[in-house]
């Protein structure tokens, strides 16, 4: 019996000395209250006073608050564990007097972290199917390469398509030149097209479309460096071409409209 009475009360008082970190996030964080605390409780002491963090999404990242104080930490448009880890990282020293490292190592550290986050610009590679509206359906696929520096981003697309249905045989190159900006889940751009086009149908032709277009992207996330990305977006052209072959008339658009869906990930 005594034993039994001792085992409980070892049991109670490992209950009662266990760390709780409770987190509050706000929904538009762009991790959860989870991966929050997941990151903290391997930063911190295992045992101690109970540690309650309030996250507020902001512009480019989070405010993070205890009752030590509150700090703003961009993220780069990190998402999900990745994230909140740097997230746990950054706001340490406001649990310094619980953290598991001396507080006077915490300033250095978040200056570290902070520092490197400015100076960090991610690349991602974007693989996208496309179908774009022509005089039927332009069907094909772009390779995507952005870097980001903060909210803004830019961006080189190339691609190309070949048109589907209706005798013109014509197959079209897409190279597109933007510049943007990414908020947590959203990405708008903006920038030059150029769209080579080969005609095999007849004499065959070869010319190049010029214009601009602009584009909006969802980015969500699938694994913390994969993302699935769906996007929309138009291309206007200054250039025209009209094609005659017996009975056919086929135009170039002067506005191409355009929808693509694959996958990014971030090497």
């Amino acid at each position: 019996m005594r034993r039994v009475l001792s085992l409980l009360l070892l049991l109670c008082h490992g209950a009662a000395a266990e760390r709780r970190v409770e987190v509050h996030a706000d929904a538009r964080a762009p991790f959860t209250a989870a991966d929050l605390a997941d990151a903290l409780r391997v930063r911190v002491a295992p045992a101690g006073r109970a540690i309650r963090v309030d996250v507020i999404a902001v512009a480019g990242g989070v405010q993070v608050a205890t009752a030590r104080g509150s700090r703003t930490i961009e993220l780069e448009g990190r998402i999900g564990a990745e994230a909140a880890r740097l997230v746990a990282l950054a706001a340490v020293d406001l649990v310094a007097d619980e953290a598991a490292e001396p507080p006077a190592s915490s300033p250095a550290l978040v200056d570290t972290v902070e520092a490197s986050a400015v100076r960090a610009t991610p690349l991602t590679i974007s693989v996208l199917g496309t179908g774009a509206a022509w005089s039927s359906v332009l069907a094909g696929g772009t390779i995507d390469f952005a870097l980001q520096r903060g909210h803004f981003v830019a961006a080189l697309e190339l691609g190309g398509g070949k048109l589907t249905g209706g005798e013109l045989d014509l197959t079209s190159g897409i190279v597109r030149l933007g510049a943007g900006a990414r908020f947590s889940y959203f990405e708008l751009r903006a920038g030059a097209t150029l769209a080579p086009i080969f005609v095999a149908t007849g004499a065959g032709d070869r010319t190049v479309l010029a214009g601009g277009g602009a584009s909006l992207r969802a980015r969500l996330p699938i694994t913390g460096s994969a993302r699935l990305v769906l996007a929309g977006g138009v291309d206007a052209f200054a250039t025209h071409t009209v094609y005659h072959d017996r009975a056919m008339t086929i135009a170039t658009p002067w506005v191409m409209p355009w929808l693509a869906a694959g996958l990014e990930v971030a090497p």
